[in-house]
């Protein structure tokens, strides 16, 4: 650790203690609990804390959790299995039913997510959750042996900065504070790729972040071009799924281990990789997952199944039994412990989502991400898909509640302009229904050319 880490990790958390935030407090408590072993003892009555407010004071959850407040005291995960599972659809049709009633006492704000079945769904989420979120990305990356104020280097999505060609004063004097340098996931033109891996060579960031197919698109630019890269120290991935040809290009290209991090919008964090390959380890202070079949049955460890998810953090709209859309296997409970010897649940494989990178007309690398953040906020969107079917056409593929109103097309055609190019044709096809792919997942942008 270089010599002013804990001046800037002074600094950085003073700057959100300053807004308000409790993020020092926050991840000084989870990593106190992470070295000593202990994390996964505080499931059961975080488990609880959660059903019980939500029987108090979510009207969805007030009836299905009467009479069994002796239930969740005793046994919250048995108490669990009696409440109906949450799709993306319930949270639409009752939305108001599933906010807290204290919600104008809470500071809260919206999130949306497409998620990995294409369904944009909207949501509210309170500052303690977002605490939660950042504090368990922090540690997250404490694992590759990383420590607030040591540099990263952070390839994420953000339509705004192509939109509007900024990322936020804020987020600004938060990168600085951390020594943080972000590249654009969403927009990676070949001037762009070059400028980042020479960051990447000469600042040799203590860890690397980014989304899973952008990290790929990196790796295969600097093979491409024989671009030589010092070896690096840690890379972790996001957002999509990382397959094992990625994974190897990624690590033989950078020289260094990658940490795969499984998590959504929805509940953010769900489970990241130690380093010791025995699984991704569910994030204690965010979630608890159950894998079911299609039925919905409660599913042993060691079968694939239906993701499950249960915030823990989230008291403003308790997203409990949530349906994610994907497909897991947990590790099961008779193998081995991780050698890293951290207890509780394991993940051993997800079967996420499936995510095209497109290429705008100057040849411009730009994540699919970028498209379904365009149809986030837009109530008569239930179900898309956006195709590249040419070097100059972008289809969206939309099963709408209504019709999409003029100004809402202007805006999606001129904001896919603003990444693919000025001569991009953008085109709307609305369909019934989109069906998934042969093996079953929803692939949720499709380049085709």
């Amino acid at each position: 650790m270089s010599a002013t880490s804990p001046l800037r990790e002074a600094a950085y958390f003073a700057y959100f203690r300053a807004t308000g935030r409790r993020l020092g407090s926050v991840y000084r408590r989870f990593r106190a609990e992470d070295e000593a072993r202990t994390a996964s003892d505080s499931v059961p009555a975080r488990l609880a804390a959660i059903l019980a407010h939500a029987g108090s004071n979510v009207p969805f959850y007030r009836a299905a959790l009467e009479g069994l407040d002796e239930q969740v005291g005793n046994d919250p995960f048995a108490a669990l299995t009696e409440l109906p599972l949450l799709t993306k659809e319930t949270i639409r049709e009752r939305f108001e039913a599933l906010c807290s009633a204290d919600l104008p006492s809470r500071s809260t704000y919206e999130q949306t997510s497409g998620g990995s079945t294409g369904e944009p769904v909207r949501l509210i989420q309170d500052m303690g959750f977002r605490d939660h979120d950042n504090a368990v990305q922090l540690l997250m990356s404490s694992w590759t042996g990383w420590r607030p104020g040591d540099p990263e280097i952070v390839i994420t999505g953000s339509e705004r900065d192509i939109l509007e060609s900024s990322i936020g004063f804020r987020a600004n004097v938060a990168n600085r504070l951390m020594r943080r340098r972000f590249f654009n996931a969403f927009r990676m033109a070949s001037e762009t790729m070059r400028e980042c891996l020479e960051r990447i060579d000469a600042q040799r960031p203590k860890v690397i972040r980014g989304y899973a197919q952008s990290l790929d698109d990196l790796a295969h630019f600097a093979e491409r071009e024989s671009i030589e890269i010092s070896p690096q120290n840690a890379i972790i991935s996001t957002a999509g799924t990382l397959y094992p040809f990625m994974r190897e290009r990624i690590e033989t290209r950078f020289g260094c281990r990658v940490f795969d991090q499984y998590g959504s919008r929805e509940v953010s964090g769900i489970a990241g990789e130690c380093g010791h390959g025995a699984g991704l380890h569910v994030f204690p202070w965010m979630n608890y997952v159950e894998i079911v079949d299609e039925e919905g049955n409660p599913l042993p460890a060691g079968s694939e199944g239906r993701v499950i998810v249960t915030s823990l953090c989230n008291f403003a709209m308790p997203m409990i039994r949530y349906e994610i859309g994907d497909r897991a296997t947990l590790v099961p409970d008779d193998a081995p412990d991780c050698p890293c010897g951290r207890r509780g649940q394991r993940i051993a494989e997800v079967a996420g989502r499936t995510v095209d990178t497109f290429e705008a007309l100057d040849g411009t690398l730009v994540n699919g991400e970028y498209f379904t953040h365009l149809l986030y906020f837009r109530d008569s969107v239930k179900r898309f898909q956006v195709v590249q079917r040419g070097p100059a056409l972008v289809v969206y593929r939309i099963v709408a509640s209504a019709p999409l109103a003029e100004a809402e097309r202007s805006a999606i055609e001129r904001d896919t302009r603003a990444a693919m190019g000025a001569g991009c044709e953008v085109e709307f096809e609305l369909v019934d229904d989109i069906l998934p792919s042969g093996s079953g997942k929803h692939r949720y942008t499709i380049r085709e050319c």
